[in-house]
């Protein structure tokens, strides 16, 4: 086969050369890792949790993972399917969910000024609640979540200390593939409109194009970058992130499954 097509095996080739460097890239990234911490430490009190992806065998492999695990509820399914019968997992009361941007003064009779900083520092890209609320902006760094706006007020990506996970369902969507991206954005869609806790994996190599920025259409709570692969460029100095192709990806995502397992204890 490889002699009556050598371009194609050419092609074959270049993608499975990649595939030690990206496992060892997956497995040292520290910023990764933090990630997924931060992932598991601020959403470990949900007891339902749903992932969906593109591939079924990647769906068996976190159902498996997570099976004996004391998560109560794990489910997976592939894009198209998890709509019909998970979306009423879902609590969609915004109101009660996620914390309300107001004037710094009334925030304060709430939350502590620790609190409110920290999120002004992450989700507002430093930026004063007020100066915010007088003019709204959006930070751009890759993976940053942002504020979403509901019934015309601003909120954060932060659930209330008094929401009740039980009536929710956490929601992590794989949306790492260029063949799939598409199905996955249907996916944060229809999650989306709903207000769900959502968990989007993703590739860096995507902030080269218009990806991310599409991503973040949507009331995100946590991005996953998956770090890509330096490729250095043929015509030109320096390098550029390769974004991994589907041949990779399934093995990728899966150990991305066991970090979160394995960090969920």
């Amino acid at each position: 086969m490889s002699y009556q097509f050598p371009h194609r095996s050419r092609q074959m080739n270049d993608h499975f050369k990649l595939f030690l460097p990206a496992v060892n890239t997956i497995l040292t990234d520290p910023a990764l890792r933090q990630t997924l911490q931060t992932v598991i430490t601020e959403n470990q009190a949900y007891k339902k949790r749903l992932f969906i992806t593109s591939l079924r065998g990647n769906c068996i492999f976190w159902q498996n993972e997570f099976r004996e695990h004391k998560t109560q509820k794990f489910e997976s399914e592939t894009f198209g399917i998890s709509a019909y019968s998970h979306l009423v997992m879902v609590d969609p009361l915004v109101n009660e969910k996620y914390i309300k941007l107001e004037p710094r003064d009334l925030m304060e009779k709430s939350y502590s000024q620790k609190n409110i900083c920290a999120w002004e520092n992450r989700y507002l890209g430093g930026e004063s609640v007020d100066a915010f609320l007088h003019k709204p902006s959006m930070t751009f760094q890759t993976d940053s979540v942002l504020p979403f706006i509901f019934e015309d007020k601003w909120y954060l990506p932060v659930l209330k200390s008094d929401f009740d996970r039980d009536r929710d369902c956490l929601v992590i969507i794989d949306a790492t593939s260029e063949t799939y991206f598409d199905s996955a954005l249907d996916e944060l869609a229809t999650f989306g409109s709903r207000y769900a806790r959502l968990v989007i994996i993703t590739q860096e190599g995507f902030s080269a194009d218009a990806k991310l920025s599409t991503l973040k259409k949507y009331p995100l709570s946590h991005i996953v970058l998956v770090p890509g692969i330096l490729v250095p460029e043929i015509k030109a100095q320096g390098t550029h992130i390769e974004v991994m192709s589907d041949f990779i990806l399934p093995v990728i995502i899966n150990i991305i499954g066991s970090a979160l397992k394995s960090l969920d204890q």
